[in-house]
């Protein structure tokens, strides 16, 4: 991890500018996610490879859209500043842990009340909120002539 990756993740963690950028990127420019909802969601956790190892899993930037006590999404910003085409894997394995993490925090919770529940740990409503997450190319001077620029065209 470089510098350039340190300062666009400080910048990044600004809930205002997150916001900006997925109201540019996923709605158009239109003033959808505001600042005031978004509160860090920190995946930063280890697996256990093949081998014994640790593996750390540590996501660039990841904020929740929390309103009156309810999680409606999970947004992650990945910066890349070289051509890696194992990234879709890496993103797969944040997205599975933001959901796994909701879901023991879940059963945590019914652990803690005494409430009982069948095999999946969950009650019927307790939800899972999406999980989007965003690849940010901060290549310097590439030009992107082979891969799609929007995400609606």
């Amino acid at each position: 991890m470089g510098q350039p990756d340190l300062s666009s993740n400080n910048l990044l963690s600004h809930p205002d500018v997150f916001a900006d950028i997925i109201n540019a990127i996923v709605y158009e420019g239109r003033l959808v996610l505001k600042e005031q909802y978004l509160k860090p969601f920190y995946l930063n956790t280890s697996a256990a490879k093949p081998n014994g190892r640790l593996k750390g899993l540590y996501r660039d930037n990841c904020m929740e859209d929390l309103r009156n006590g309810i999680r409606y999404v999970i947004w992650g910003i990945e910066n890349q500043y070289a051509f890696d085409r194992t990234t879709p894997f890496k993103v797969m394995g944040y997205d599975y842990t933001s959901y796994d993490r909701q879901i023991e925090n879940f059963k945590a919770q019914n652990k803690k009340d005494d409430i009982e529940t069948y095999a999946s740990g969950l009650l019927p409503e307790q939800k899972l909120a999406p999980v989007i997450t965003l690849n940010a190319h901060l290549l310097p001077d590439t030009p992107n002539t082979t891969s799609p620029t929007s995400i609606t065209r």
